[in-house]
């Protein structure tokens, strides 16, 4: 049975306070049996309509910025909000996907925005990075490009030759750098949902490209739909990949403009 609970804009004091206290209790309940789980989401739906993220205030903060830009009156041909959901259905098609990334490499950065990644000037969310998360909220396209040329110089010197990644050319577009079939959704009136703002963010080109070059045939299927031409960076960031991924020191001792730390 659907709970027929006022939306949040329509509630009373009252209501809110008793909506407040089920959202916590419901969440709670949530969290304890599954919070050991390998691959556990701290995301709860409930009544059909309601979904909410549990990550601590910091993590939250650039998420909640990105997502406020993204559900402006500008913006609103594409559904990036996510407590409608009681007649949504669960997206399988790579071509929808590949229609929302389509969209969101066209959107323009905010002009006031500096740096990379989300728009809360946190740690851009993506593969090459260990962990999956930049270790540096870093300013700038060149303090990236300064970062990626200092990790090829830590190879071995009897390493073969490889061509360094250049990226401080590019323009920045905005991406999901999750391509999974949870990372979309569909409403049943055709608007697309973008779940996932930890992972949305200003990257370089070559970074949404790298993303695409995943084995997994979901991505694979969705990099054929968006057939966007190959970069001559990704065999060097695959490298690169895998060595960061067995750093112990992720920040290479610089700072977020890629320079020495002092």
């Amino acid at each position: 049975m659907i709970s027929q609970t006022p939306h949040i804009s329509a509630m009373t004091p009252s209501d809110l306070t008793g909506f407040e206290v089920t959202t916590v209790s419901t969440c709670a309940e949530h969290e304890r049996p599954h919070w050991r789980a390998e691959e556990y989401g701290r995301c709860v739906v409930f009544e059909l309509k309601y979904f909410v993220n549990l990550d601590d205030c910091e993590t939250l903060r650039p998420q909640v910025a990105t997502q406020r830009f993204f559900t402006s009156s500008k913006l609103e041909r594409w559904d990036t909000r996510c407590w409608n959901l009681s007649s949504s259905h669960y997206l399988q098609s790579a071509e929808k996907a590949a229609d929302a990334l389509r969209w969101l490499s066209k959107v323009p950065a905010p002009s006031d925005h500096v740096g990379i990644g989300p728009l809360g000037n946190d740690c851009a969310s993506h593969k090459l990075f260990k962990n999956n998360t930049a270790p540096l909220s870093f300013s700038a396209v060149e303090a990236l490009q300064r970062y990626l040329d200092k990790e090829l110089t830590r190879r071995s010197s009897l390493a073969p030759p490889i061509e360094p990644v250049r990226i401080s050319h590019e323009p920045l577009i905005f991406t999901q750098s999750d391509i999974d079939p949870s990372s979309f959704d569909v409403h049943n009136e055709g608007k697309t949902v973008i779940f996932g703002f930890g992972s949305v963010g200003l990257l370089p080109v070559s970074f949404a490209l790298h993303t695409l070059s995943s084995s997994t045939t979901f991505t694979i299927t969705v990099a054929e739909y968006l057939e966007w031409p190959p970069s001559a960076n990704l065999k060097s960031m695959a490298l690169i990949a895998g060595l960061l991924w067995v750093t112990s020191a992720p920040t290479l001792d610089l700072d977020k403009d890629g320079n020495p730390r002092r």
